[in-house]
């Protein structure tokens, strides 16, 4: 088949920038996929509250694999692959407006230096906050923070003209000259008004802003001409910013209100299609928009797999991938807990205190995976209505490879889980082409077993008493 055949219109490329990883595929405009590739996101710092990358890195990281995924789907930059953007959320870096030299390195979402910062806008917005831009508190890891800490470092002249990029502004510029940025990832920032569909003035002028220094603002999902080609995107280069990786995950998975989508990965996420009217909604989750002029609702916690790594680490410093191998099978030949287990709380990960005893290695690790999924269990309890008897759970992101895992949250929350199948690399090319969802693949289904949901249910009753003392 020749390439005409295969891209009779414009091929698009997907890049998903990932905490861990970044990710691109190439997709034809019905949505079937032709070649990916994935390359590990280098840090300058990778602290529990200081989390840096230097832009040239992140370009270099980009660049590599959108240009080994055109290699393997024989493409070109001649054949003018459409860019399609997802990322993290939050990370940013300042840039000077006239050399363009970074003022900064890239900031990334899991920073969690800017408490200060935090309160002050909070003193300023109150609630006001959670109306105006879908968090319920302003948090230290949202970038208006973030940004305010680091523009108060600037000289005055810096301050003046520095020009602020998020990850895939920054990639969308490198590669075609346009920093924009979509009201959905905007609107993560704690900076932007859901409301007035704007960069919010009251904290413009707290951070001494103008809004010309902010990304272009452009619709979710449609096609952006880029004013300069280069020798990565071809001639006339054209860029979809698709939103947060959440949300594209979640629009590559056909995503509603009935069966929230859970990811599993740097950070536990649980998202659900809420409704067309816009936020806050009951259980105070964050909030933002969706494609199609709906809206989403979703829960998170920093520490997902960012917590079983840091536990890999501290369990077997020398070989951390191995202990996670060997932790993967007994936990798979072992599928009821025992009682005497310890508990895990990833929201003390970093600490000695973050498991209650030890027993043993392997023990302690199993208790990661089951502490993580107490905290979706809780964190979906107080935020996410009630799910309906005949709802299942769809889970995505590096965590749902293991069937493990997958059998615990399914015994756990005692419902079927599936393994998603479904990305955010599928979502963003979706939002560029609007066609169908190819038929997904058949995924194993993992159902509860009635011993095991007994078990972790009087578990889960100890550990989050345990929880509501740390």
């Amino acid at each position: 088949m020749t390439l005409p055949d295969l891209f009779p219109e414009r091929p698009i490329l997907a890049l998903d920038c990932g905490s861990t990883n970044f990710k691109a595929a190439l997709f034809t405009r019905d949505l079937h996929r032709i070649a990916e590739a994935s390359a590990p996101l280098p840090y300058l710092a990778e602290e529990p509250d200081r989390t840096e990358l230097d832009p040239h890195a992140v370009w270099e990281c980009a660049r590599s694999v959108l240009a080994e995924t055109l290699r393997q789907g024989g493409l070109l930059p001649r054949h003018r692959p459409l860019l399609a953007l997802t990322s993290q959320a939050q990370t940013f870096a300042l840039f000077d407006g006239e050399s363009l030299a970074n003022l900064s390195p890239f900031i990334s979402w899991r920073d969690g230096r800017a408490r200060a910062e935090t309160e002050e806008i909070q003193k300023l917005m109150g609630d006001r906050f959670a109306a105006e831009t879908g968090f319920p508190d302003c948090i230290p890891y949202l970038l208006a923070p973030k940004l305010l800490a680091v523009l108060r470092q600037l000289t005055p002249r810096h301050r003046s003209t520095a020009s602020i990029m998020s990850l895939p502004g920054f990639i969308a510029w490198k590669w075609a000259g346009l920093n924009a940025i979509d009201p959905n990832l905007a609107a993560m920032s704690g900076l932007f008004s859901i409301p007035a569909h704007a960069w919010n003035p009251k904290l413009l002028r707290l951070l001494d802003l103008r809004p010309a220094q902010l990304p272009k603002l452009v619709p979710l999902g449609q096609p952006q001409a880029g004013p300069l080609a280069s020798a990565e995107s071809g001639p006339d280069p054209e860029i979809v910013f698709s939103g947060n990786d959440q949300t594209a995950g979640a629009f590559g998975n056909d995503c509603d209100s009935d069966h929230p989508l859970i990811t599993l990965g740097t950070a536990l996420v649980a998202y659900r299609l809420a409704s067309g009217q816009p936020g806050p909604y009951p259980g105070k989750g964050i909030w933002g928009p969706y494609p199609g002029q709906r809206y989403y609702e979703l829960v998170s916690s920093n520490y997902g797999c960012a917590a079983l790594d840091w536990a890999c680490r501290q369990l077997s410093p020398d070989n951390p991938k191995a202990i996670l191998y060997t932790a993967e099978s007994w936990l798979a030949a072992h599928p009821h807990p025992e009682s005497q287990y310890p508990f895990f709380f990833p929201h003390l990960s970093g600490s000695p205190r973050a498991w209650n005893v030890s027993l043993n290695p392997i023990a302690d690790l199993c208790a990661v995976t089951e502490g993580i999924a107490f905290e979706l269990k809780r964190l979906m309890e107080l935020h996410f209505p009630p799910l309906l008897s005949t709802a299942h759970l769809r889970i995505c992101g590096g965590g749902s490879r293991s069937d493990a895992w997958l059998q615990l949250i399914a015994s756990l929350f005692n419902r079927p889980v599936i393994r998603a199948s479904g990305d955010a690399l599928l979502g963003a090319a979706r939002m560029t082409s609007l066609v169908p969802l190819p038929p997904p693949p058949t995924n194993p289904l993992f159902l509860p077993d009635p011993i095991s949901h007994s078990i972790y249910t009087d578990r889960y009753m100890k550990w989050t008493s345990f929880r509501s003392e740390t």
